[in-house]
């Protein structure tokens, strides 16, 4: 038997959520879906001002994972950092939270490293010994505020077309 743990939301997963993407989300105009997680999906919005935007948008209004995913949100707020992804806002929408995140064009690490292996071995070690760099700097600016991301993985770590490695799901 599964005995409740207010960290710990066992078993209980999202709510269905749509497959098709919402004409809106707030004041935010989905474009396409970018994502989707156990808990959340993540859009490629339009904000008002019109600049493209990353949302992540809670799939359930249970609150045990309402209070994990607000916390990733405090968490944001409080690293500023380059290399961690920047929260732009939050708010709530249909009962369910949501996170703003600016929008990084490029690719998740993982796929990066499976393109990267085909460039010569000097930009390959060159490339790695900087986004290993890079995370490293994110990392010590996460625990500078006693934060540790407790899920650092290929799939949340985006290296953008600029060459920033970028890291990201801090829930």
């Amino acid at each position: 038997a599964h005995t409740s743990n207010p960290v710990d939301p066992g078993p209980v997963v999202a709510e269905a959520m749509p497959e098709e993407t919402p004409e809106r989300i707030g004041e935010y105009l989905p474009e396409r879906l970018l994502g989707r997680g156990a808990m959340a999906s993540v859009y490629l919005c339009r904000a008002p001002d019109g600049r493209a935007v990353a949302l992540k948008w809670l799939g359930t209004k249970h609150p045990p994972l309402v209070r994990r995913f607000e916390r990733e949100i405090e968490v944001l707020g409080r690293v500023k950092h380059p290399n961690v992804i920047s929260c732009l806002g939050s708010g709530m929408w249909e009962g369910r939270p949501f996170l703003v995140m600016e929008y990084v064009e490029g690719l998740d690490l993982r796929l990066f490293a499976s393109k990267l292996w085909k460039r010569p071995a000097s930009e390959r070690y060159a490339r790695v010994r900087t986004i290993g760099r890079q995370l490293a700097d994110a990392l010590q600016a996460m625990h500078e505020q006693n934060l540790v991301h407790r899920d650092v993985k290929p799939s949340n770590v985006l290296v953008a077309d600029d060459g920033r490695a970028v890291l990201t799901d801090l829930g």
